[in-house]
């Protein structure tokens, strides 16, 4: 009796109040998740804008800046999600047995992956005009290029850090926290690419490559 019992309340699955509060908790996690993720797409977009505004050569240097960005910030994220998932699996061996060493390795792991991407995407983003040229691409639009990835890969490692550090504060089950730092460097990411693009506030002006440095600044503070 006892066991068909058992069986009939599993057959009936969750309650009303079970599902309202699961759909809470999923929504607790995405929506800082989600926050952090739109505030990087925002620094890029408006970046992208900064450089359009001036003239056709930089409206068409923002094709390959774009791409380029985007290259090196997918492909890593994608492979940093098994930071997430490893752990959430750790974490929850590590309550067991009251230690972190585990998480702790994880982590590292990502940062020398993250520093090894880096390293190797520089001699590329400082030369990105010779390669473009090569391929018979505008000179001055291969100058405009340049000049934004090499303010660009100034900061490209610690950009890749904060990839890290956002899937291991999303497999804590801690997202608030990187989105909070996002936020800040949204804030000082944009003010400084505005400010270096058109020189203001008695600072140097710098065109393209003030409106990545900008970004890369932003992105060695909140590292």
């Amino acid at each position: 009796m006892q066991n068909s019992k058992k069986e009939g309340e599993e057959k009936k699955g969750l309650t009303t109040k079970q599902r309202i509060e699961l759909i809470l908790k999923i929504y607790k996690q995405s929506i800082p998740m989600m926050s952090g993720h739109v505030l990087m797409v925002v620094n890029s977009t408006v970046f992208s804008y900064l450089m359009s505004q001036t003239d056709n050569k930089h409206l068409e240097a923002v094709a390959f800046t774009s791409i380029l960005e985007s290259i090196l910030r997918d492909i890593p994220a994608a492979n940093f999600s098994a930071i997430a998932a490893l752990t959430i699996i750790e974490v929850n061996k590590d309550i067991e047995q009251k230690n972190h060493k585990n998480v702790g390795r994880i982590y590292r792991q990502g940062l020398k992956i993250a520093f090894a991407i880096g390293s190797l995407s520089i001699p590329m983003l400082m030369y990105i005009d010779k390669i473009l040229i090569l391929a018979e691409q505008d000179k001055e639009m291969a100058k405009i290029t340049r000049d934004y990835c090499k303010g660009f890969a100034i900061g490209v490692i610690p950009s890749l850090f904060n990839l890290v550090y956002r899937d291991l504060f999303n497999g804590l089950q801690e997202p608030q926290v990187f989105a909070g730092i996002q936020l800040i460097n949204s804030f000082m990411g944009i003010s400084s690419a505005i400010a270096l693009k058109n020189g203001k506030f008695g600072l140097p002006n710098w065109g393209a490559f003030g409106i990545s440095f900008g970004g890369s600044m932003a992105n060695i503070i909140t590292m």
